[in-house]
């Protein structure tokens, strides 16, 4: 396997070692990247030349190991000297179950959140501008939408490498074409109604809300959070399909992918109760607080997906 950065984004990549000397895009900047080569250590092993000092030749040994992350172009070249240590992940303030809760809460997070719930109120007026203020107005939302799904996806990512905070993204390197946040929205809403399509077509055709209804349902939301993850680890909505990368990755991380499935749905059975409130209010003020608690508890799960791929990233066997 070879680890290493997105030169682009930072990024990291991790991929099958018969990639290596290849070129691909950066699943989350979109960028074309070349994978480190693999070739330096099969050519010394090839060389006529033998050393006779074992220090020397185990130290070249040593540094001709394949290039990841932090490695340096000439494996020969001593690493310069830095005046500190690599700055180290944020640590949790409260225990997990709780801590978990303050994830959309900083500046990032509640600007984001604020954003996001005002968004239909502020820009409603452009439905009054003619006969094509609706239209304008449909689309000016659609690209509300997609941010926030791509969001969503962002902190899912973060949250894989270690965040415990929602990520910044004012920082330059974070950031997407509109066009690709769209597919991913269209991606996630089409990925979420397929999986959840069977319960429904069973009460459709029988007319029956019984057991077997329920149990469809069961097993339907059960897989559901590992294929959203897959999802996006992947940028792809057929890795949601493959029975390889869902299964393998449920086996092998059994105990805590069951964790998962429970703390997931506690912010999302939330969610759903928040909802309701929401449809039986005419109150807008209220009804705008109640739809900012929908969105900060979509964030919360969001983390939870990715704390939970953080993890256990080696019992999945991906290679994202």
């Amino acid at each position: 396997v070879v680890r290493f950065s997105c030169e682009h984004c930072g990024q990291k990549i991790r991929v099958s070692d018969t990639a290596s000397g290849k070129k691909g895009r950066c699943p989350h900047c979109k960028e074309v990247v070349t994978i480190p080569e693999l070739a330096l250590q099969d050519l010394l092993a090839d060389s006529p030349l033998k050393l006779i000092d074992p220090e020397v030749d185990d130290k070249i040994q040593l540094q001709s190991r394949p290039l990841v992350q932090d490695d340096y172009e000439d494996p020969f070249e001593s690493p310069p000297k830095t005046s500190g240590a690599a700055p180290s992940k944020p640590k949790r303030r409260l225990p997990i179950f709780l801590d978990v809760f303050l994830f959309p809460l900083n500046k990032t997070g509640l600007l984001m959140l604020t954003a996001f719930t005002l968004a239909p109120v502020v820009l409603y007026p452009v439905s009054f501008l003619g006969c094509f203020g609706p239209l304008l107005y449909l689309g000016l939302m659609i690209c509300v939408w997609a941010y926030m799904f791509w969001y969503f996806s962002l902190c899912i990512h973060k949250s894989a490498e270690g965040d415990v905070r929602a990520p910044d993204t004012f920082n330059e390197d974070m950031n997407a074409e509109m066009t690709d946040m769209i597919l991913q929205m269209l991606r996630t809403i089409l990925l979420i109604i397929v999986c959840l399509l069977p319960p429904f077509i069973y009460r459709i055709a029988t007319k029956d809300a019984g057991g077997v209804f329920y149990g469809i349902l069961a097993g339907c939301t059960f897989f559901l959070p590992m294929m959203l993850l897959a999802s996006v680890m992947f940028d792809s909505f057929w890795a949601a399909w493959n029975p390889r990368v869902i299964l393998g990755g449920m086996f092998s991380s059994f105990f805590g992918y069951l964790v998962l499935v429970l703390v997931f749905y506690v912010p999302i059975g939330l969610y759903g109760y928040v909802w309701k409130l929401k449809s039986e209010q005419e109150n807008l003020a209220l009804a705008l607080v109640l739809n900012g608690c929908s969105i900060y508890l979509i964030m919360v799960s969001s983390h939870l997906l990715g704390w939970f791929f953080y993890k256990n990233e080696e019992k999945l066997y991906w290679s994202v």
